[in-house]
This record gives C-alpha cells, structure tokens and sequence, in this order.
C-alpha cells in the first residue's frame, strides 16, 4: 500500500501571480507569442501535470534567474478519449470528456503562473498581454476565491 502526502493550500505560503488568458491559440503557439511579448524563454516542461491516468495538461515553463521569477503557462482545459464498451448501436463509438485544471474558471483558455511577482510586473504583463493580436483579454485571478487552487501548485 502507497502511502500518499498532501500539503495542504493553508502551508503553502509562497507569493505567486495567476492571470487568466482568453485565446484559441494552441499550446506551443501561446508560448511562442508570450516569448516574443514578455520578452521570456518560456519552454516545454519534460513532464506534463498529471491530475489522473488520461487528464493530463502540458506546461511550459521559464526560470528567470535574473529577477528571482518563475513563470509557467498552462491549459486550462484537456480532452480524454475512451472507447464505448457497450454491445449497443455505438459499441465501436468514442466518447471524448473535456476536464479542466480549474473546474470554477471554465471560460479561461489558459494561466499564467508567476511565482515572486511584484504588482508593477503583474500590470506590465497584462498591459503586454493586451497588444498579443490573438490574445482576447488577460486579468488577474484571485486565488483566494478558487477551490481548486491546489491543481496548479506544481
């Protein structure tokens, strides 16, 4: 039997900025543009986060060292396709489930995490984020008010 630990949101007491990003750009697009606006190095992180055997979501992440920041970039969504095992009219069917990083935040595309962040830097970001031609709108997310904050500690 696997023992599991879980630290608890309360512990965790690191400062961090969530801005939520609105785009129908694809993963490596998004960064690439973020790349190019924010003046980052934003790239694919080896290991995907893996909330559960096929719910899985890309990041891409960048450490700048230079300011002491982290910042990282995921979907907020993640389709899982299972096969029907019914002996019925759509036996050979497949369904397709959508699951999402922050159930309570359906309508965002995409997050940007950035850990050590500063006020100035979070308004910077936002402005720049607003020039991005494919990007429809950024805002900062309270993290207080999600209850499943707990899925982008990583």
């Amino acid at each position: 039997m696997v023992t599991k630990h879980k630290i608890h949101i309360d512990f965790y007491d690191d400062t961090f900025a969530l801005l939520a990003i609105h785009s129908s750009l694809d993963d490596h697009v998004m960064a690439f543009r973020l790349n190019q606006s924010l003046n980052t190095r934003l790239t694919r992180k080896r290991e995907d986060l893996s909330l559960g055997a096929d719910i899985v979501f890309p990041v891409y992440e960048w450490e700048d060292q230079w300011n002491d920041h982290y910042w990282s970039v995921i979907r907020n969504t993640c389709q899982s396709e299972k096969k029907n095992q019914s002996t019925d009219l759509f036996q050979n069917e497949i369904s397709v489930t959508t699951h999402y990083l922050i159930p309570e935040r359906k309508e965002v595309d995409y997050f940007l995490k950035i850990d050590g962040a500063e006020p100035d830097l979070t308004a910077d970001v936002l402005e720049k984020l607003g020039q991005i031609p494919q990007v429809i709108t950024g805002y900062s997310i309270d993290t207080k008010e999600l209850k499943s904050i707990e899925n982008i500690m990583y």
